[in-house]
């Protein structure tokens, strides 16, 4: 049972460290094409870090570290991130953006 204690709370841990997105990170579109964000404004510099990695957590620190993104580029009052670098691996993730407010467009 000593054994077992350790195991039964990874499932808790793991459910603890996520970064949900707020409702309006949830309206911030990432993309990788710069054409988007032609005549939009341009707000700052945005990014995401997690230091979730190896390999059983690197899909948890990718998806945290794009969630700060999106949650810090709404704050922001951004809609639109153009994501300039991103990396995963086995020490976390880190992606890095320019936040903008590009309307309906």
């Amino acid at each position: 049972m000593r054994v077992l204690g350790p195991l039964l709370a990874l499932p808790v841990v793991a459910l603890v460290s996520c970064v949900s997105l707020t409702p309006e990170g949830q309206k911030v579109r990432v993309t990788s094409d710069p054409v988007v964000v032609r005549g939009c404004t341009y707000l700052g510099a945005v990014q995401g870090r997690s230091s979730w990695g190896g390999i059983a957590g690197q899909s948890t620190g990718e998806k945290n570290s794009m969630a700060k993104l999106q949650n810090g580029a709404a704050a922001m009052g951004a809609d639109t991130v153009l994501l300039v670098t991103s990396h995963t691996g086995i020490g976390g993730s880190q992606q890095r953006g320019e936040a903008y407010r590009c309307g309906s467009k």
